[in-house]
């Protein structure tokens, strides 16, 4: 099993506080995917974040690749185990396309310089994501689409075991988000990760595994 998430609880205090998430328990096994959907302030992001190590439950425990999820130990398992794939893309605008998919690997002080490993990892899914002739080209530069294809091929390049997406086609039209759902989808498959996406997008939904229903703090599954 690559994820286990037990009685996850999360509140926030202050005038409009709430009690975001009431025990949600989740599995995840070895190349599947599972789809969380649900309204706008559910809490999907707030959960998404827990599972990455990102934020903090209250209560309940997290479990990736078979090892529980320590506070000391999340920057190890976000470096090495989780890739993150997000709505607005967070790429650094003003390095090439090629900085930006080996900053994962100097931020865990990989070498990652010409005849590494990483290197020809980036070099390797630049061309699976269509995006090769454009590995020396500022992120700037690129449309949104492009981007897209960028921030997936980030998300792979420390080889990891999950892949956590939000939202990750909600800023495109929806002829570029359509090609874009098949690439996240065959490259997840074709390199055996698991992946929990939150989406609005049935179609999107529709092409994973599971799919669950985050509502009033719990999971459903659909």
């Amino acid at each position: 099993m690559i994820l286990e998430a037990k009685d996850i609880h999360k509140s926030y205090s202050g005038p409009a506080g709430s009690h975001v998430l009431r025990g949600v328990t989740l599995s995840l096994d070895a190349q599947e995917s599972i789809a969380i959907m649900g309204r706008s302030g559910e809490g999907k992001s707030t959960l998404l974040q827990i599972l990455g190590t990102l934020d903090f439950p209250d209560e309940g425990t997290l479990v990736i690749g078979g090892e529980e999820a320590l506070p000391s130990r999340f920057n190890e398992l976000r470096s090495q185990s989780i890739g993150f794939i997000f709505q607005s893309f967070y790429l650094l605008e003003d390095f090439s396309v090629l900085e930006n998919l080996l900053m994962p690997a100097r931020i865990a002080r990989v070498p990652c310089g010409k005849g590494s490993a990483a290197y020809a990892r980036a070099l390797t899914l630049l061309e699976r994501v269509g995006m090769s002739q454009h590995a020396h080209q500022p992120a700037k530069q690129l449309s949104g689409g492009e981007k897209q294809r960028v921030a997936f091929a980030r998300a792979l390049c420390m080889d990891p075991k999950l892949i956590l997406a939000d939202e990750p086609t909600g800023n495109l039209d929806y002829t570029t988000a359509e090609s874009i759902h098949h690439l996240l989808m065959s490259l997840v498959k074709e390199e055996g990760k698991s992946l929990v996406i939150v989406t609005h997008n049935q179609e999107l939904a529709n092409m994973c595994d599971r799919q669950y229903t985050l509502r009033e703090g719990l999971l459903h599954l659909a």
